[in-house]
């Protein structure tokens, strides 16, 4: 007895401290709705600055970040698992069924 409570104990400290999924399932999709959205996917963008550079030296980088807005289409996705709704948004349309990964959580 002393051993299987060792054993439960240790899983659930490893279940905690790693994200890891207990199995992988295929759920019924209720609806999805589609929408689209403005999103901001910064970059950096460098110049070579030559005024403060050094003689004989290379020319230092200016860099700043750029905002760069790009309009995506999303899909708002309800599903069904066990009885109970979930929503989700995704870069795709799964269709009418959706593989989810499911874990469990000790509270």
């Amino acid at each position: 007895m002393k051993t299987a409570s060792i054993a439960i104990a240790v899983t659930t400290t490893l279940l905690a401290s790693t994200n890891v999924f207990a199995f992988e399932t295929t759920v019924k999709v209720i609806s999805v709705t589609p929408a689209r959205e403005i999103v901001n996917e910064p970059y950096q963008s460098c110049q070579p600055d030559y005024e403060r550079a050094a003689p004989n030296a290379p020319a230092q980088q200016n860099c700043r970040e750029t905002d760069h807005y790009d309009v995506k289409l999303m899909y708002t996705v309800v599903y069904e698992y066990q009885g109970q709704r979930f929503s989700a948004k995704l870069p795709y349309d799964p269709g009418n069924e959706l593989k989810v990964n499911v874990s469990v959580t000790p509270k």
